[in-house]
């Protein structure tokens, strides 16, 4: 049965909250098994893979991210496809959306795989953790095709306005995540190979869902005239989902400078920061998602030419990213050092109390050692650089 949610009627707050809250819930798990499969990491194989599995994250951002900006992008035209009742158009934009993936996909996983170890010196990586950085990596990498492909499919959906699919695919895949990561890491010992394929293996699971529900609708039916390529579609697709894909490599390569400076710290250092990110990720959940439930709002009442609706679903976006800024900061600050707790913090970090200068607002998190505390303050993905004294990291 279709769950197309048209967005074009009724209430706009009850339209944006009704997608808003499965989308949410959708993230906060991806975020939750996040953390958890950190944790499994952690305690199962040690730091040392704890570090590896964070600087291939902060890589990530700069390839997986680029294919996500990419993929977001296309969900706009889709979703302005749909506003305006043009299901044949809708049709075709789906169907030239993934012969591009297709393409990208092929791209990027080359460069990922040839390039991999050079862009893991570059960002200063220890010796001691480069082979299980690389185990990890390659493996991630190697399954780009996968987490382009859960990326789209999610990303039609939520042009079509069903947030609630995506839900049930994640709680399906974190599950089956969180089972492999603990036979994998506790039982066969495989070590962070056995995390990566955990983590790969589960998003196909996703795919399939998400594949399985657009098949099933009945805008989906395809005719053979659809499926032949329209340069005018792609263009228009790479004209609107390239910018986002550079927006998210440019805030990765930001990331990737900070992640190398901590690097060259030490392991300590680059296990903690992994940590953080874990944590500064799940709580800037509610904002993003909101992000994502303008967008996809805003997608089908431009196509639907609501221009009314639209400012009015951008302010409820607005309020609902203010109200979760200024509860969730207050939490992590708060509350940071019982945060701390449940983190798998085993190892003692020989750290100096002039790690960070100065960071654009953020929460800092502390982690304690046998007899000093540190604050660790991460940015947001949208924010500058942060600055750092080399001086204070670097002393001549």
């Amino acid at each position: 049965m279709d769950s197309i949610n048209d967005m074009t009627e009724g209430k706009v707050s009850q339209k944006i909250l009704g997608f808003f809250f499965p989308m949410l819930w959708t993230n906060l798990l991806q975020q939750l098994y996040s953390v958890a499969d950190t944790a499994i990491v952690g305690k199962g194989i040690g730091d040392n893979a704890l570090a590896a599995v964070g600087i291939i994250a902060a890589v990530s951002l700069l390839i997986i991210g680029f294919s996500m900006g990419l993929t977001n992008g296309f969900s706009v035209i889709i979703a302005q496809s749909y506003g305006s009742a043009d299901h044949s158009r809708v049709r075709k934009t789906v169907w030239q959306s993934a012969r591009l993936c297709v393409i990208i996909a092929a791209i990027l996983t080359v460069f990922s795989m040839i390039f991999l170890k050079q862009i893991l010196q570059i960002m200063q990586t220890d010796s001691i953790i480069m082979n299980d950085t690389l185990s990890y990596g390659r493996i991630i990498f190697g399954g780009l095709a996968v987490t382009v492909a859960y990326n789209l499919c999610s990303g039609i959906l939520r042009a079509l306005g069903d947030s609630k699919t995506p839900f049930k695919a994640i709680i399906i895949s974190s599950t089956v995540n969180i089972l492999l990561d603990i036979l994998m890491i506790f039982v066969l010992k495989t070590s962070v190979a056995g995390a990566a394929i955990a983590t790969i293996t589960a998003q196909l699971v996703s795919v399939i869902i998400c594949i399985f529900k657009i098949k099933s609708l009945t805008i989906m039916k395809f005719d053979k005239v659809e499926r032949v390529p329209d340069k005018e579609i792609s263009l228009l697709l790479l004209k609107n989902g390239l910018p986002m894909a550079f927006m998210n490599s440019l805030t990765a390569v930001g990331c990737m400078i900070v992640q190398a400076y901590i690097n060259k710290l030490g392991v300590d250092y680059t296990s903690a920061y992994s940590v953080c990110t874990k944590y500064l990720n799940l709580f800037m959940l509610p904002s993003l998602t909101a992000g994502f439930t303008v967008s996809a709002f805003t997608g089908q009442n431009f196509g639907a030419k609501k221009f009314d609706r639209i400012r009015e679903g951008v302010r409820a976006g607005l309020l609902i990213s203010f109200i979760s800024y200024i509860i969730l900061g207050a939490v992590m600050n708060i509350f940071s050092l019982q945060l701390e707790q449940p983190m798998p913090m085993g190892y003692k970090l020989t750290c100096h109390n002039r790690f960070i200068n100065r960071t654009e607002i953020d929460t800092p998190f502390i982690i304690k050692d046998s007899t000093n505390i540190v604050s660790v303050k991460n940015t947001r993905q949208n924010a500058n650089i942060i600055e750092i004294k080399l001086q204070q990291i670097f002393p001549a």
